[in-house]
């Protein structure tokens, strides 16, 4: 086993953020902070990652953006792996950590963000474990993640914030036709106009209530974690 030399005094909580970050590839300070600093300060917090980033166990990037969605507040700093934070992981038992990894693409950031949110609301009332796309070899379809339910069912994660041509989501569904791995596809969708759009390429028709079959279209703001937001009509459920 790998023997990885901190100077901090190493405790649980640091473990847990950085299998928390492994999971998901990226977290924000807010999201790190909800998930394991409950009833902590902002300094503490900020104090505690800083430690982190100059042991190098993980690396950060300030995006300098306002990122909006409906009324979603700015991004801010996000947090990644490192691969000094694999080798420990792996030090700690944990299997499967890989040998490089994720980089933050700063065009996905908002993406992934807001897939934790999603990810993180389904795991809490389901009882399932998660597997993040980026974490995984490439295959056929590149699902954004998978869900493995205790009842033996995968379900790949699809998270849609940009509307695709006609054409490309008709690939995609054929694609996940073809795939058996996956008894069912959960599209998470931002606008209307997505959701039409995939109801076309699975059932022929944009609008109506016919059988989606192994898929289902959910919005995204019914998963989301943000308190000041407009909540927009849910869009369809098979």
């Amino acid at each position: 086993m790998t023997h990885v030399e901190t100077a901090m005094r190493f405790v649980p909580r640091d473990l847990d953020i950085l299998k928390d970050v492994h999971l998901h590839t990226l977290l924000t300070f807010d999201q790190i902070w909800r998930e394991h600093f409950a009833g902590r300060t902002q300094p503490t917090v900020s104090e505690r990652l800083t430690k982190l980033c100059n042991e190098k166990l993980l690396v950060k990037l300030n995006t300098g953006n306002l990122y909006q969605l409906g009324t979603f507040k700015k991004v801010g700093t996000v947090y990644g792996m490192t691969a000094k934070a694999l080798r420990l992981l792996e030090s700690f038992g944990v299997s499967n950590v890989g040998a490089d990894p994720v980089q933050i693409a700063s065009s996905q950031v908002l993406h992934d963000v807001l897939l934790v949110e999603v990810v993180r609301s389904l795991l809490k009332k389901r009882d399932c474990t998660f597997i993040n796309g980026k974490n995984i070899l490439k295959s056929q379809v590149n699902p954004d993640g998978i869900l493995r339910f205790s009842d033996g069912r995968c379900v790949a994660i699809e998270l849609e914030l940009t509307q695709k041509s006609d054409q490309r989501y008709r690939e995609l569904i054929t694609g996940y036709r073809l795939e058996s791995t996956f008894d069912e596809v959960w599209y998470f969708v931002k606008s209307q106009g997505v959701a039409a759009s995939l109801r076309a390429a699975i059932t022929g028709y944009k609008h109506g209530t016919a059988d989606l079959g192994k898929f289902q279209i959910k919005h995204v703001w019914d998963f989301i974690q943000i308190k000041e937001r407009k909540v927009s009509n849910e869009i369809t459920h098979s």
